[in-house]
């Protein structure tokens, strides 16, 4: 093997040095012009000219983002540079398709023993790719054999694929989106727990709503602190911070474009529709609304149940574009509901943004004000009441549910501190929308109504793919720039609460 010949090429101000490796087992030539360079091991080496040129024993640096080599090779070598398992279990997750190939499960059996949970995991990822994607009972098999694994990282990203890709539609329908670029797709982050309960952890379905966003993210940094400490969370966790990639740029949209939608007048249309109304009917799964709509993009997908039957969902006419709804799942909606029947979390909080409409309480306990109405809190959708009737159908439920939106939500009231309006003498209350109740409730005060299906009327039920789901919504107040002390305060508070309770040992 022999050094050579050494290649220079700009990057930015710097000149790069590159020397390659010549394979010459067959001869002891020292010349072969036209021979390519074998990059061995997997890598390019450059030499780092960091020393003088008549040192013997030049220094290299490998990097592997400028050219990427067999992958069997990179395990290989990485294995007998570091001898580090997580390394291996990083490489195999970083990979873009899934299963690899055969070669790579040869060179995993090399590494780890039979039988053993390091080998379990290995191969789990060599065919699934990261945590995220995998279906349920190898989710469930993780936690097992996380115990013999030991310490973990966690924090481990996967891209959600769309488990249905519609086509570039064209004609009338141009400006409807029934398929995602590949930035588009949104990331989950799995957070192995001490248990094989699961809970997922959601925000960024309305792109205007930057503050959900924040808690979520700032959770992802608290579970990973914890994880490099030992400290896992009870629950097995996944966290998606940002549902819908493409509405976050700039100043955000709450509406999502490429919705096909009926007006008033019952006229099919692309527009932009509420996110957060796109859900099938409560007790149906991903495939059953799919089927729904077999027949072609413009045929009706979503439907909603009434006094009077099932129908299409169609605009109220009012006058705000904000209830515009949808006949078809948007693709951000499909790739939450796969997530969500892979998963199967027993608990789910979806983390909002809310402004303050009216500050008010109550005159007698257990009366609802004149006055009041919704406003920044902690809510829950809980199992076992019928979505239509609102008739509870399962008590014990009910009141499980209940008890984790209380228990977050004192949590949280008895945590703030007596003097926090001194920030901002100003800055409305941060639990107004439980506080329209005295004591404190954790039900949506509001009555109002809008056609479609939510998260929250969809999760509780049960499907014949997963459980029912204890469904939280969590709204961040949207406080101005003039009140970021408290806002701040607020946000990290979410932050604490789901971290400390939600995601604890109930």
């Amino acid at each position: 093997m022999r050094y050579g010949p050494r290649v220079d090429r700009q990057r930015g101000d710097e000149l790069i040095e590159s020397m390659y490796i010549y394979d010459d087992k067959s001869t002891g030539s020292q010349e072969r012009p036209n021979q390519s360079p074998v990059l061995r091991p997997s890598r390019v080496y450059r030499y780092a000219d960091l020393q003088s040129r008549d040192n013997q024993t030049p220094g290299f640096v490998s990097f592997l983002g400028d050219f990427a080599g067999p992958l069997p090779d990179d395990i290989r070598d990485t294995w007998k540079a570091r001898g580090d398992k997580q390394e291996i279990f990083k490489i195999l997750r970083e990979q873009k398709s899934f299963p690899l190939d055969a070669a790579v499960t040869t060179e995993l059996r090399k590494i780890f023993a039979t039988g053993s949970s390091e080998r379990w995991l290995a191969e789990k990822l060599a065919q699934q790719g990261p945590e995220a994607l995998w279906p349920f009972n190898d989710l469930k098999d993780r936690v097992t054999h996380a115990k013999k694994i030991g310490a973990e990282p966690g924090n481990y990203k996967a891209t959600l694929p769309d488990p249905n890709p519609g086509s570039t539609l064209t004609g009338a329908l141009s400006g409807c989106v029934d398929n995602l670029k590949p930035t588009q797709l949104p990331e989950a982050f799995f957070f192995p727990g001490t248990s094989d309960r699961r809970a997922l952890v959601i925000a960024g379905i309305h792109g205007d709503e930057k503050r959900g966003v924040d808690v979520v993210k700032g959770l992802q940094t608290v579970l990973a602190k914890d994880m490099a400490s030992g400290t896992k969370p009870f629950f097995t966790t996944i966290l998606v911070p940002i549902v819908i990639p493409r509405t976050q740029a700039g100043s955000g949209s709450r509406l999502v474009p490429g919705g096909l939608g009926l007006s008033t007048t019952g006229a099919l249309k692309c527009r932009n529709i509420e996110p957060n109304r796109n859900y099938p009917l409560p007790g149906e799964d991903l495939a059953a609304a799919r089927a729904r709509g077999i027949s072609g993009v413009s045929a009706v997908e979503l439907v909603i149940k009434t006094a009077a039957g099932v129908r299409a969902p169609k605009d109220s006419g009012t006058a705000s574009a904000f209830w515009t709804t949808s006949i078809r799942m948007l693709p951000e909606t499909r790739i939450l509901l796969s997530l969500i029947e892979r998963f199967q979390p027993e608990r789910l909080a979806s983390v909002h943004d809310h402004s303050l409409i009216q500050a008010c309480h109550p005159c007698a306990i257990g009366v609802a004000s004149k006055c009041g109405v919704e406003g920044p809190g902690i809510f829950v959708d809980p199992r076992g009441i019928d979505s239509v009737t609102n008739k509870v159908t399962d008590l014990t439920k009910v009141q499980e549910d209940d008890a984790i939106g209380k228990k977050m939500a004192q949590a949280a009231l008895s945590r703030l501190p007596c003097d926090l309006l001194v920030l901002k003498p100003k800055a409305f209350p941060p639990f107004a929308g439980n506080q329209v109740l005295f004591p404190p409730g954790v039900r949506y005060f509001s009555p109002a109504r809008v056609e479609g299906n939510s998260l929250g009327d969809w999760g509780p039920v049960p499907t014949t793919s997963r459980p029912g789901i204890a469904t939280l919504t969590i709204e961040v107040p949207k406080y101005n720039a003039a009140d970021a002390a408290v806002e701040k305060f607020v946000k990290e508070l979410h932050r604490d609460v789901l971290q400390q309770v939600f995601l604890q040992k109930p």
